[in-house]
């Protein structure tokens, strides 16, 4: 055979033969450098960085890429800007970020200082992202891509980027202009394909699970979707029109693996695995020496705000719930009424980067719960505002914000909805124990937030008669900080129950705060808990049922994977509008390991009741003797 013989049939072996690569993914790190964000202690930048050097050593055809937001949201990024943020991802080597609408929310011209600052290397991908109106010196084209092309194990993939693409978060990156990422995807896929010859296309993506997968259904050529924003962690690969779909969560708990193959031109996922970033990972040095150097620098601008042990609480207090209330939410919007001197005083907690666990907690932690919109230029989070606006618009608000089925949490304020209907589910609002006047001009509390919510309803030609607006140039979280630390010691007997949103059809709820487990010794745990009917109708045949984990410190089992067999039902039977009921009851433990095990407590829907998030909950006990 002749050397042109040999040749042709090197490439005919290479063309069959499979070629196998892996994606590793992270997204909606938030800045979230360290792991006490977790009740489980999961996530630690240094830690991901450590499982993803491990796992590129098994297969070096390996692409580490992140889905977006990876500054905004956390105390880290008020150093620098997010400049430490731009040093670990260079450290932990990524292939490729995607931006995020967190990542921009400081503007344009703050995004390239600190882009400049740190002279990151890692290509920023963003195809949907129209920059031709920015100011020449704002050189934001030297840091953001379309796409790229890697080769890995000869294969030719290319990468595309797609932003998020909701018209809320238009006005924090003017004159940047977001595209639609349907026709943008189209363009840039074909582009890939028929131009750059690319075997492979990935989209990486920051737009959410719902548009990743309007993106698969109209735009033909992508072999895999790697999302992020939703915050939603999949388990199992999703699918639209045959292309898989992957989300790992938030803030570094989870890195995924997502292994595939090239063959004879179609991609062929081999394999999907999800893996949690526990404590015993060994931290990385490199990047642990850039998280120390943070906390240095914040530290000493704002003293042992990482270890000042400024609250103690003995029960779990949430932030985030679906419609119901937490005492949280309530406290705060109580800081923003009391501070303020207001009428009334609003909450979205709809961003917050962490709860209040049990034991301890921290300044930093205060931060965390509403970090709200770090700003560099005035070296400030979002302030208080206060304003003037009449009964009929803020009732109309506020019925917009519940049919929208976002989170609000209130004070001195009370709303009844009627979950039989699909539109004005708001039934009644009171103010200070009345029905709310239409005609009366009400003071009212809120952040930045709820500003340039009325800012944008004014682009669109909304006018709601806000008048006289003012900030009083406090931080939001330093009030609800303030207020939250007057109420430590947070004990279970101090807990003060109050709902503010209640549903004409019975409402059957268990929440954190009321609940307070004791491991009396190996062999039992002692678990308090009430049960509430929030709503004005009567409840009837209530059954709790108590599922538990196989084995401690598994975050990753469903509710429908936990142990059945030994499943407790609890009968409650009967509650009246806004009567509650408290249990008590031993957990056997003689037969399972220590430690902490997440656990769902899920309440039957009772007749009447509409199906919502707040008679499912799930959480952790503590079991067995030596935890």
């Amino acid at each position: 055979m002749g050397a042109l013989g040999v040749v042709l049939l090197f490439f005919s072996f290479f063309a069959s033969a499979e070629v196998n690569f892996t994606v590793l993914q992270t997204s909606d790190l938030h800045s979230h450098y360290t792991n006490t964000d977790s009740p489980f202690q999961l996530g630690g930048l240094a830690r991901v960085a450590t499982k993803i050097k491990e796992l590129k050593s098994i297969n070096e055809n390996t692409l580490v890429l992140d889905a977006g937001d990876f500054t905004e949201g956390s105390i880290f990024f008020v150093d620098r800007a997010g400049v430490a943020t731009y040093q670990i991802m260079e450290a932990i080597g990524y292939d490729s970020i995607v931006l995020g609408n967190h990542d921009w929310l400081v503007g344009p011209q703050e995004l390239y200082k600190s882009l400049e600052a740190s002279q990151f290397s890692i290509p920023i991908l963003s195809a949907n992202l129209d920059l031709s109106k920015l100011d020449p010196k704002v050189e934001l084209q030297k840091y953001l891509k379309p796409y790229i092309i890697k080769n890995v194990g000869g294969l030719k993939i290319g990468i595309l980027g797609l932003s998020t693409f909701q018209f809320i978060f238009d006005s924090f990156f003017l004159p940047v202009k977001l595209l639609d990422p349907v026709h943008i995807a189209k363009k840039y896929v074909e582009q890939l394909r028929d131009v750059e010859k690319c075997n492979v296309v990935i989209v990486l993506s920051h737009l959410g699970y719902e548009a990743d997968r309007a993106v698969a259904k109209n735009v033909k050529g992508i072999d895999l979707i790697v999302g992020g924003h939703s915050h939603l962690l999949f388990k199992n690969l999703a699918y639209e029109s045959g292309v898989p779909i992957s989300h790992v969560g938030k803030w570094g708990h989870y890195l995924g693996e997502i292994n595939l193959a090239f063959d004879k031109s179609k991609v062929l996922v081999k394999g999907h695995k999800i893996h949690e970033i526990k404590p015993q990972i060994q931290e990385d040095h490199a990047v642990g020496a850039i998280i120390s150097g943070a906390i240095f620098n914040i530290e000493k601008k704002w003293g042992k705000i990482f270890s000042d042990k400024i609250l103690f609480s003995q029960v779990d207090l949430p932030v985030k719930d679906y419609r119901s209330d937490n005492l949280i939410g309530h406290w705060v919007a109580d800081g923003y009424r009391e501070f303020t001197k207001s009428d009334i005083a609003f909450e979205n907690p709809s961003y917050a980067s962490r709860d209040i666990f049990k034991g301890y907690t921290h300044t930093a932690d205060l931060f965390n719960i509403f970090p709200h919109i770090y700003n560099p230029q005035t070296d400030r989070a979002w302030t208080l505002k206060t304003f003037l606006i009449s009964g009929l618009y803020t009732k109309l608000l506020v019925s917009g914000i519940f049919r929208a089925g976002l989170y609000l949490k209130m004070s001195n304020a009370r709303a009844v909805l009627d979950l039989s209907k699909t539109v004005n589910q708001l039934q009644l609002l009171e103010v200070n124990g009345s029905p709310i006047d239409p005609q009366r001009m009400y003071k009212v509390a809120g952040t930045d937030g709820i500003a340039e919510a009325i800012e944008f309803l004014k682009l669109y030609g909304i006018d709601i008669g806000v008048a006289q607006m003012q900030d009083t140039n406090v931080e939001a979280w330093r009030v609800a900080a303030n207020y939250i630390q007057s109420k430590s010691p947070i004990t279970y007997n101090k807990i003060n129950w109050e709902a503010r949103v209640r549903t004409l059809q019975p409402d059957v709820v268990i929440r954190p705060e009321e609940m307070l487990s004791r491991v009396i010794n190996k062999d039992i745990t002692e678990l308090k808990f009430k049960v509430r009917n929030t709503g004005f109708e009567q409840a009837r045949n209530i059954e709790l049922k108590v599922l538990r984990a196989k084995k401690p410190f598994d975050t990753l089992i469903s509710r429908d994977e936990k142990l059945l067999e030994d499943t407790e039902i609890i009968k409650i039977g009967s509650l009246d509008s806004g009567a509650f009921k408290e249990f008590n009851f031993n957990i056997n433990t003689k037969d399972i390991l220590p430690g902490r095990y997440t656990v769902s407590f899920i309440l039957n829907k009772v007749e009447g009741e509409f199906e919502i998030e707040n008679n499912k909950l799930d959480t952790y006990l503590d079991l067995g003797e030596s935890f």
